[in-house]
């Protein structure tokens, strides 16, 4: 009896001391980063919490602490795994099922990372789903449908991923946070430009800049991204703003292809070759191919032939990096499954699994080799196309520079045009672009699709030549070039 007292009284002191756990003044600071973070004030939030000395800390703070470390985006990612294994334990003992969806979320999240847990993923997505709605937190739902989208892009399933963005828009509503809010209208922008619903997508980035300053910087600067890259096909000089803008706001790496882009456009080589030479210092190999891509048709154009070369050499070498990567992930992955297998099976199975699963391992290895031995054949193949190309574009390139000085000598000398083509028109003008690309630039952008002998009146007037050498090139009369020069006029901008 005096056991069965003993034992009452412990049992009694470890409730209450539950209890008052939540009390304790390290707890209510972890929640008030959690209001700061809630209320839009996430620098403050950061500043809050990096003040916090958990050393001490109880589980329920310890718990708390680990998911608000996980939203702020300071937690270390080499301990995220042990960091998510005691927030989870912990949740799954109370009743507080707002807080034990954040961690599913979290769990979903991290899986959803790894290609091979993907089914994982959207498993503890459902589950976190169904827990904030019974807790009704609305800021949390908003999140979770977020993350369902990406889920749905990732499949290309677009029909559901455009549900998903509605839910989203739904609860960052009801939430009434206008952060939320600001990330589901962005969101929603997202999915019609994959949609390729370009007027939609345009009209919401615009709501969402109107929510600027409740946006993180690299999302703003995403938004004038997708602006940039909305408008390209329309306006050149516009869509070039956009891409400066969001790299004066975040140095986001698809705006800075973008600009180099833009400028290998206008044939402003020297910018275009800076930005990617400081493009190659990230560490991907797929962006690094991104802009050694560019860098190569800034060679090209400027008849760098040797260089050119040299870049798609590299360029080969970073694809064989991605092989070589996937070669690696592909052996990780199997050997994961064999110790997964291995810790499930009876003892008297050990030794006959073991030996199924060393023969699997080696077939996957086999096949690794067998797959990047090929790819490099593909790549050998590719290399040899691709000079052969270059060489190609060089002959006719070197031909069309002599084609364009030979019409350009006869039009200095006053030489009649009157049997030119409608492409020695247009070799001409597009020679003249070499030696003036700015003029040529204005012809484009100040007049409504002048044809190209309307452009060669222009061009000659630009060098010099009066009236009557004019009226000479060309083979018109007076009435025929006041006519001409009447035309031009009304197509002007």
């Amino acid at each position: 009896m005096k056991k069965l007292n003993t034992i009452i009284k412990i049992l009694l002191i470890i409730t209450l001391t539950s209890c008052f756990e939540k009390n304790t003044g390290l707890y209510q600071i972890i929640a008030d980063v959690d209001t700061l973070i809630r209320q839009n004030q996430r620098d403050s939030a950061k500043a809050l919490f990096g003040t916090l000395d958990t050393t001490n800390a109880k589980r329920n703070e310890i718990a708390y602490y680990n998911i608000l470390a996980n939203r702020l985006k300071t937690i270390d990612k080499n301990n995220i795994d042990s960091l998510l294994h005691i927030a989870e334990n912990y949740y799954n003992t109370t009743n507080e099922k707002s807080k034990l969806s954040e961690v599913l979320l979290w769990k979903s999240t991290h899986y959803f990372k790894d290609k091979d847990m993907y089914d994982s993923a959207l498993y503890f997505w459902g589950k976190s789903n169904k827990l904030a709605l019974e807790a009704n937190d609305y800021y949390l739902s908003a999140q979770i449908y977020y993350l369902k989208g990406i889920f749905h892009k990732y499949e290309r399933n677009m029909v559901n991923a455009k549900i998903a963005s509605d839910l989203q828009m739904l609860y960052a509503e009801k939430s009434g946070n206008k952060r939320q809010i600001a990330y589901a209208t962005l969101n929603k922008a997202i999915i019609y430009k994959d949609l390729n619903e370009t007027d939609s997508a345009k009209t919401w980035l615009r709501l969402a800049l109107l929510t600027a300053n409740d946006i993180e910087p690299y999302d703003m600067a995403f938004i004038y991204n997708a602006l940039g890259e909305l408008t390209d096909s329309e306006d050149s000089m516009i869509a070039k703003d956009n891409f400066l803008k969001a790299l004066e706001i975040y140095p986001i790496i698809p705006a800075q292809i973008n600009l180099a882009k833009a400028y290998l456009n206008e044939n402003n080589f020297a910018q275009a070759e800076t930005i990617c030479n400081k493009g190659l210092q990230y560490e991907w190999p797929e962006t690094k191919i991104d802009f050694l891509k560019i860098l190569c048709q800034c060679k090209r154009l400027q008849n760098d032939n040797d260089a050119a070369i040299n870049i798609q050499d590299k360029i080969i070498s970073e694809k064989d990096s991605i092989i070589e990567i996937l070669s690696t992930e592909n052996k990780q992955i199997a050997l994961r499954q064999y110790n997964n297998l291995k810790s499930k099976q009876p003892d008297d199975e050990t030794n006959h699994t073991l030996l199924i699963l060393i023969a699997l391992f080696v077939g996957v290895i086999i096949c690794g080799a067998y797959y990047h031995r090929t790819k490099q054949r593909n790549l050998h193949n590719e290399i040899q196309t691709l000079k052969q190309r270059l060489a190609e574009g060089n002959t006719k390139t070197n031909a069309f520079v002599a084609s364009g000085e030979k019409l350009y000598k006869h039009i200095i000398s006053n030489g009649s045009i009157v049997s030119w083509t409608p492409d020695d028109m247009v070799n001409f003008i597009e020679y003249y672009r070499t030696l003036k690309p700015e003029f040529v630039k204005t012809l484009e952008n100040e007049y409504h699709k002048l044809t190209p002998r309307y452009k060669i009146i222009l061009t000659l007037e630009d060098l010099g030549k009066s009236i009557d050498e004019i009226q000479q090139i060309m083979s018109f009369g007076e009435s025929s070039y006041r006519s001409a020069k009447s035309r031009i006029n009304s197509q002007k901008k």
